[in-house]
């Protein structure tokens, strides 16, 4: 069943993108790719409150790595809705509200080029995203569809800190 609606939610999200977003307009186009949603307004907000947290227990500057675990629909679907993006951005300590669209896609892809970023603009850390950002679309960690974990470690690669929630 779980394979059956991905492969659905792909297929719409497939079609979406080759019949409806060639026919935009530019504006129109960078509104759509990052429309806020419980997929991307959640998760920004999770990372960067970990990210805050982090900070606020006098970790930022030990932390050497940053991991991401993605569980229920975000991880079935989070690709297509921009979720990996979101967290690459709160993580930076963006906020949904601030941000500029326009400036997201060339942020996002110097994290990805880069194996880099700097928590709340402060710290860089190492980011292998294949590693870091870990889609369980098998998994479910409770009752929740919008399920995440965020975790911190040493150089040494000690857990630092976690923060896990069932809604971003």
């Amino acid at each position: 069943l779980v394979d059956r609606v991905r492969n659905e939610v792909l297929a719409h999200e497939s079609n979406i993108k080759q019949n409806l977003l060639p026919t935009l307009s530019a504006p129109s186009r960078i509104y759509a790719r990052h429309t806020p949603s419980s997929h991307t307004v959640g998760p920004m907000r999770a990372a960067r409150r970990f990210a805050v947290e982090l900070e606020e227990a006098g970790l930022l500057a030990t932390t050497a790595r940053v991991a991401v675990e993605l569980y229920g629909s975000l991880a079935l679907t989070g690709h297509g809705h921009g979720t990996d993006r979101a967290i690459l951005l709160g993580l930076l300590g963006e906020q949904p509200d601030r941000i500029d669209p326009a400036a997201i896609d060339g942020v996002v892809r110097r994290i990805r080029e880069e194996h880099a970023l700097s928590l709340l603009g402060q710290h860089v850390v190492r980011f292998e995203e294949a590693d870091d950002l870990v889609w369980h679309r098998r998994w479910t960690r409770g009752n929740s569809a919008h399920e995440w974990s965020c975790w911190s470690h040493s150089g040494g690669g000690a857990l630092l800190s976690q923060l896990c929630s069932g809604r971003g």
